[in-house]
């Protein structure tokens, strides 16, 4: 819903956890303008970029959909990309 709702030039700050696509097998579409950060706590911490700690709140943007633990191709229960990215997206990790 973040990724959707998202207009251009904005940052989305994901808290650590593993996250999956629920409903399509396409992965993560992050092809507008957007800037998606992970490492932050659960509740975003103070509210502030300071709070971002990816060391410690590992983020994970996981294809798995079925949750079976299977991460292999081809596996009909896993997206068939992660990630879509457009040239102007930027996905920031460690």
């Amino acid at each position: 819903p973040a990724l959707a709702a998202a207009g251009n030039n904005e940052e989305i700050w994901v808290a650590s956890g593993s996250y999956r696509p629920i409903t399509t097998p396409l992965g993560f579409d992050v092809t507008t303008e957007i800037r998606v950060l992970g490492g932050f706590p659960n509740g975003g911490g103070d509210g502030t970029i300071a709070s971002r700690d990816p060391n410690t709140f590992a983020t994970t943007l996981s294809g798995d959909i079925d949750l079976d633990g299977d991460t292999t191709w081809p596996d009909t229960g896993n997206a068939t990309h992660n990630v879509y990215s457009g040239d102007t997206s930027k996905m920031v990790g460690k």
